[in-house]
């Protein structure tokens, strides 16, 4: 049987290196991915090829996922406190990022691209967040104090999710 080449961006990270493990437990995949380690933590990652790629460095990320299956996005910066003081490099991070990564996975003709999202494009909803609540803001529901941290990360989330939808149309 031939082992399916996958690639995880934010291998470091707590979803990024879980998913590693867990794929590398099931014996039918090569895994390889990428961090920087801005916000993953090197000893998380299993041993596997790691590439030590910024997420918006496409040339290199095309390198990288040469030969590549399956990409899984799972990087991201964290968020807490950034998006309030920096909401552009969050977005330039989330939706630049997806943007870099989706263009290598396309340039290789990637056969699956699952981008990773968070909870952030539910905005202000109760919990549990389902796949089939929508995807919009109340914005009645938010005070000043939150606004902000919820909007600059649902709107970054939601753009990267567009993208990725409109990637996969054939």
């Amino acid at each position: 049987m031939v082992k399916k080449k996958v690639f995880i961006t934010g291998v470091g990270g707590l979803l990024g290196s879980t998913l590693a493990r867990r794929l590398l437990v099931k014996g039918n995949y090569v895994v390889e991915g990428c961090d920087t380690f801005i916000g993953g933590i090197q000893s998380n990652v299993p041993d596997i090829p790691l590439h030590e790629i910024d997420i918006l460095d496409t040339k290199k990320l095309k390198d990288a996922m040469k030969d590549t299956d399956v990409v899984f996005h799972t990087a991201a910066l964290p968020y807490e406190g950034l998006s309030v003081f920096s909401p552009a490099i969050v977005a330039q991070n989330i939706v630049g990022g997806t943007v870099s990564v989706a263009s290598a996975a396309l340039h290789n003709n990637v056969d699956l691209f699952i981008n990773c999202s968070s909870m952030a494009r539910y905005g202000a909803q109760t919990p549990p967040f389902t796949e089939d609540l929508p995807t919009h803001l109340k914005y009645d529901s938010l005070n000043i104090s939150n606004s902000c941290f919820i909007n600059s990360c649902f709107l970054e989330t939601i753009a990267s999710s567009a993208l990725c939808a409109i990637c996969s149309v054939q």
